[in-house]
């Protein structure tokens, strides 16, 4: 155990990556309960074993600077993953996000016992708990009117990289992520279904696109096209809409930070504390929704016709393509009134 705590953990975690097996085999064989089976796909880093090696990492650097005479894996104790879970808690991590890091803990212990082959591995994770008092599960039914929208806007400057953030997620939909990953050639001014322009995330992780998936996002009106014009007006091909000094992209966490403080500008902070870019998506869910069904009634469909259409591009847009199921409850989430 030569190396920093925070590489020992993670070493423990890619030693354990078992991509050709099968899960199935630790019912039958209790002593694989160390191995990773979730560990390939087009975005490692969006795996069980790229989530296991977030939680290392932010863990190992954690210890570093509040305990710095823990250099050992062994040496880690409940009362040092208690800190690590009360830390998170103070900075506003929802419970049901803790009690993920819980269970990863208790995986990530069993990853380090077998890779150092030490019986002295013992962190005690069933004594650890999440936080009394921490924020609960985020309020996913909040949809944001426009004119709680224009306030917070209003309450932005436009020279700031996070303005162009609800912008994006207002007439586009994009999520936080894609709001900071987007880049410059994926806008396009002209043409999509509606004349005004469009967007495009490209296949792969490049754009910030959830597990990758491409998609094209056509703008509704000229103003949306106005609007992502400005924001668009000094950028460069190459680069991402939004950018740090330096040129790297946006960070997701300093979005909303950026946003919490203009609700808190516009007295507002207490009621928008949670979603604000989702909530901003789901505005422009209905406002799709809406304009497909005013359209393709105008084209003579059947209502029921027509409301199929327009679940189906609400869904396209939004970047929501699993089963049928999962699909109908995306819906309910994200359409408040499907008319």
């Amino acid at each position: 155990m030569g190396h920093s705590i925070k590489n020992q953990l993670e070493q423990s975690v890619s030693a354990a990556c078992h991509p050709a097996g099968s899960k199935r085999s630790e019912r039958t064989n209790p002593g694989n309960d160390w191995r990773i089976y979730s560990c390939g796909g087009a975005e490692p880093d969006k795996t069980y074993a790229g989530y296991l090696k977030g939680i290392s990492a932010d863990l190992g650097k954690w210890i570093k600077e509040n305990y710095p005479d823990c250099r050992k894996a062994y040496q880690i104790s409940p009362s040092i993953l208690q800190g690590w879970l009360n830390a998170k808690a103070e900075k506003g991590v929802a419970a049901s996000t803790l009690r993920g890091y819980v269970s990863g803990l208790k995986k990530i212990e069993k990853c380090v016992a077998h890779h150092f082959r030490s019986s002295n591995i013992d962190w005690k994770t069933s004594s650890i708990h999440v936080p009394e008092g921490c924020m609960e599960d985020k309020q996913r039914d909040k949809v944001m009117s426009d004119e709680v929208y224009n306030k917070v806007l209003g309450a932005m400057s436009k020279k700031t990289e996070t303005y162009k953030s609800i912008v994006l997620s207002n007439i586009a939909g994009l999520r936080v992520r894609e709001t900071c990953q987007i880049h410059r050639e994926c806008v396009h001014l002209q043409g999509g279904r509606y004349g005004f322009g469009y967007i495009t995330l490209r296949s792969g992780a490049i754009d910030g696109a959830k597990h990758g998936r491409a998609r094209t996002i056509d703008l509704l009106s000229a103003g949306d096209r106005d609007k992502l014009r400005e924001i668009c007006q000094d950028v460069r091909p190459g680069q991402t809409i939004m950018r740090m000094q330096d040129g790297q992209p946006y960070k997701k966490d300093s979005v909303q930070r950026a946003i919490t403080r203009a609700c808190a500008k516009v007295g507002i902070r207490e009621e928008w504390h949670q979603n604000k870019n989702h909530a901003i998506r789901k505005a422009y869910a209905q406002r799709t929704y809406d304009a497909v069904r005013k359209e393709t009634a105008e084209q003579g469909y059947s209502d029921a016709d027509s409301r199929r259409m327009a679940e189906n591009y609400v869904s396209d847009q939004l970047g929501h393509n699993g089963e049928r199921a999962d699909r109908e409850r995306l819906l309910d989430t994200y359409v408040a009134f499907r008319w």
